[in-house]
């Protein structure tokens, strides 16, 4: 007998978010394009970026992309990861782990 599966509902509402005193709204696009070019991406961390920037609107975009590129602001890339993470784990509705099985060998 074969395995069945069913695709889940996927979360598709804004999701409200603040940095740093900022109020934002994050449109959720699907997870399947960053995921995938992850898995192709010696980095990988590009391709989350490019998935976070196309949830956003254009002039959060921007000041984010400004705020990383300043020198002088405390925002890096590490705060970005904390910030996606938790707008991944709340469209998919669920903690993201690693699997270290999962991961393909460097």
């Amino acid at each position: 007998m074969a395995l069945e599966f069913t695709t889940g509902k996927k979360r598709r509402e804004p999701i409200p978010f603040t940095l740093d005193g900022h109020d934002f709204v994050f449109n959720p696009p699907k997870l399947a394009g960053a995921v995938l070019d992850a898995l192709d991406d010696d980095e990988g961390a590009g391709a989350l970026l490019d998935w976070f920037a196309q949830g956003l609107d254009e002039e959060t975009e921007k000041f984010i992309t400004a705020r990383l590129r300043d020198e002088q602001d405390d925002l890096d890339v590490e705060d970005l990861g904390n910030v996606i993470k938790a707008l991944m784990e709340k469209v998919v509705g669920r903690p993201i782990k690693s699997r270290p099985g999962l991961r393909r060998p460097r």
